[in-house]
């Protein structure tokens, strides 16, 4: 069986601040995929600067964002010593119709995020 690849690029090089915060768009899952295994390919770039890098979920088109109950970071503190590196990051969020995704600076340095959402 061949899937379809769905790619969305959510972040393209936003400049964070020190310890700044931007959400992503949101993104219906529904003609998508509701759950499953997810990647994330995230670039960062920034003297000392590292990230986090969270998703949150709802169902219902004007319910508030949440990050699930045991939920971990897809990613924390990255790149660290790097200053500027590309990863890609596996998650399996709970099932929900709606995802947005969070990346917080987290070293208190000015940084620039570019990442794209995947599900294939």
């Amino acid at each position: 069986m061949i899937r379809d690849t769905y790619v969305k690029k959510v972040f393209d090089t936003i400049a964070l601040s020190a310890s700044g915060t931007s959400y992503s768009d949101v993104i219906d899952l529904g003609a998508k995929a509701v759950g499953g295994n997810f990647a994330f390919q995230l670039y960062v770039s920034g003297t000392d600067a590292s990230v986090t890098l969270r998703y949150q979920l709802r169902n219902d088109p004007a319910a508030t964002f949440v990050t699930p109950t045991g939920a971990s970071d897809i990613c924390t503190n990255y790149p660290g010593a790097n200053a500027q590196d590309y990863e890609i990051f596996s998650f399996s969020p709970s099932a929900a119709r709606y995802m947005r995704f969070a990346v917080t600076e987290t070293q208190a340095a000015d940084v620039s995020v570019t990442g794209w959402f995947s599900r294939g």
